[in-house]
This record gives structure tokens, C-alpha cells and sequence, in this order.
């Protein structure tokens, strides 16, 4: 059973993706161009950002497009972006205040970004027809409450003209991230879509973990593991009983849970940080610790993304997820500490 500690500041992530999904108001502005035809087996972005000459955005993919994130530099107030794709899926963009804004893609499309300063939320993308529907959907429920824009994402899911990637979105967004994730309300909502599209892995992925959920409460001890590091090192319940140490997840898809990662490990209170890299290569991990100049980290990458057995001994569902262990002890979990 994969367990998650129970504590009044701790809230649940989910991201297959990466990740926060929710917007962080007023910031940036984003002005879009027309959308012109695409070719073969890419995807490409342009776009024109009114009252920013000079910045750096990030890509990662959701569901396996990417297996590293990709940046966006803009110049001139004018950005373009153009990679190759070998099937459709998510790219999302973290703008540098952390938002973010799901692009749907697939082999041959372009995208156009359009917006107005301070007004993140009212953005407009065009090219492909699930992206101009998300944009309608966003401008039809622009300032709405958590309960309103559950409310939106069940009727969406209901309708006839929903689409199986923007619902998951929109449950991932709406449901599973607050700070008071409805878990009930999402497994129900992901078993409609499933009986809809019940070849759809995203969605029997997602339910899977759902149904796992169990408690483990502050004060539990560790259960017995057994793993071995990317530089071979040998780690169980053992290591950690004489000491202070934060097991946290990281991918190189999700650049929040680097950021996580490398505030975790310079930390000057005596802890020591594991990692559960979801990555299929440990070139992967390895990379990830290199370019944050965080060597004393412990790396762990078995291959196996989201079946490594460490994820159930910790309860750890999420990317960035972190539980904070002392003398074995689980003290802390699903700490945010990005802020």
C-alpha cells in the first residue's frame, strides 16, 4: 500500500507529470501571433511578450514527451521554440513567477501565445483544436473559487465535447493540488473518463494511485527496504536510523523538484538528503546532481519510474514529494519547500 503522512500543514501533490498546476495571479503578460502551419514530426512555438524584453521560461512534458525540460529564451520581447515529437501529448511552460500553462501538441502542429500584461490567466493559444478549447474554457472561468472550478472540471468531464487530456489536466489542476485535495472527488471523475476511454494509461495510472492512498501518521517507523545508489551504495532502514535525513522524489522532467531538491540539500540543519530519481537513465541523476552542485546528495534511480517499491515504503506519489526522517522516525512529509 502506498501510505502518506496525515498532518494539518501537509497537502498532496500529483503530477505526472511535474509538478504545482495552479496559477499564481498577476505576473506576466503574453502576447500571441497567428498560428501558422507546422510540418513532419515537430511542434513549434512563437510568440511576442509585451513588457518583457529579456527572459528565461522552462518546458517539461506531463507524460513522457520530453525526457528532459527544454528552455525558452526571449529576446526582444519575442520568443520561438521548435522540437521534434514523436506522438501528442502536454508540454507545459513555467513562466518565472511558476506558473504554468499547458500546451497540447502533436507531430506537425504550431502554436501561437497571446495575452496582455498582469493577466496571466486570459492567455490565448492557438493552433490545434484542444488548445483554442482550453483557452475557452479558462476565459469562460476566469476568478472562479476552488469549489466553482471543481464545479467547471465535473461538468467538463460530463459534457459531450470533453476531451480526455484536458480533463486530466483539469482534475490533476483542480482537485489534486489545493491545499485540500478531494481525492474522492477526483477518483470519481477519473472513473467516468476511464469508462470512456478505458485504454487510456494516463487515466488507469492516475486511478491506481488514488486507490493506494493510505495513511501513515507522524511518529511511524520505517518499514524494512533494501536500495542501492547510483554510485553504489548500499541504503536501508539501518542508514537511517542514526541520523536526520530527507527522502525527497526528483525527475529531470520536472524543474520543480530539482528546485526542491537543491534547497533540501543545502539545508544547514545536519540533514542528509536520498533521492528517488524517476528517470530511466542514472546519466539522468547523475546530471541532476551535477548541475545543482549537490554531489553529497544520495541518488537512487532503479529504472523502474513509478514501480520503484521506495515510493510505497514512503508514501511518496508525486514529483517534487519529500518525507523527512529522524532516527527512523517519519517526522515531516509533503513539505512545500519551494517557498
Amino acid at each position: 500500500m502506498i501510505t502518506v503522512c496525515n498532518t494539518h500543514r501537509n497537502y498532496i501533490f500529483f503530477q505526472f507529470s511535474i509538478f504545482n498546476f495552479y496559477f499564481i495571479a498577476a505576473a506576466l503578460s503574453l502576447l500571441v501571433f497567428a498560428s501558422c502551419s507546422g510540418g513532419g514530426d515537430r511542434v513549434s512555438m512563437e510568440g511576442r511578450l509585451l513588457h518583457m524584453n529579456q527572459a528565461t521560461f522552462y518546458v517539461y512534458s506531463s507524460d513522457g514527451i520530453l525526457q528532459d525540460f527544454d528552455t525558452i529564451n526571449v529576446a526582444g520581447g519575442r520568443f520561438e521554440y521548435d522540437r521534434e515529437i514523436n506522438h501528442a501529448g502536454t508540454l507545459v511552460i513555467i513562466f518565472p513567477n511558476y506558473s504554468k500553462l499547458p500546451i497540447f501538441v502533436e507531430p506537425g502542429i504550431s502554436i501561437s501565445i497571446n495575452g496582455d500584461a498582469a493577466r496571466l490567466r486570459e492567455v490565448k493559444v492557438k493552433g490545434g483544436k484542444l488548445n483554442e478549447e482550453f483557452t475557452k474554457f479558462r476565459e469562460k472561468n476566469l476568478n472562479k473559487t476552488v469549489a466553482e472550478m471543481r464545479k467547471a472540471t465535473a461538468n467538463y468531464v460530463k459534457s459531450k465535447e470533453y476531451h480526455p487530456e484536458i480533463a486530466l489536466w483539469l482534475i490533476q489542476q483542480h482537485y489534486l493540488t489545493p491545499r485540500d485535495p478531494d481525492i474522492k472527488g477526483a477518483v470519481a471523475l477519473l472513473k467516468e473518463l476511464l469508462q470512456k476511454n478505458d485504454d487510456n494509461v494516463r487515466i488507469k495510472r492516475l486511478l491506481n494511485q488514488l486507490y493506494a492512498i493510505g495513511t501513515l501518521t507522524v511518529g511511524d517507523r520505517v518499514e524494512p527496504f533494501t536500495a542501492t545508489d547510483i554510485d553504489g551504495n548500499k541504503i536501508t532502514e539501518q542508514t537511517l536510523e542514526g541520523g536526520k535525513y530527507w527522502i525527497a522524489t526528483c525527475a529531470s522532467w520536472s524543474y520543480e523538484s530539482q528546485t526542491a531538491l537543491n534547497r533540501l540539500a543545502r539545508k544547514e540543519d545536519g540533514s542528509k538528503v536520498i533521492a528517488i530519481c524517476l528517470d530511466i537513465r542514472k546519466e539522468d541523476a547523475k546530471r541532476i546532481r551535477e548541475q545543482w552542485g549537490i554531489r553529497d546528495v544520495s541518488m537512487i534511480c532503479d529504472s523502474t519510474q513509478w514501480e520503484n517499491p521506495l515510493l510505497r515504503t514512503f508514501g511518496l506519489n508525486s514529483v517534487p514529494d519529500n518525507v523527512l526522517i529522524e532516527n527512523g522516525i517519519v517526522k515531516l512529509c509533503n513539505i512545500d519547500v519551494t517557498k
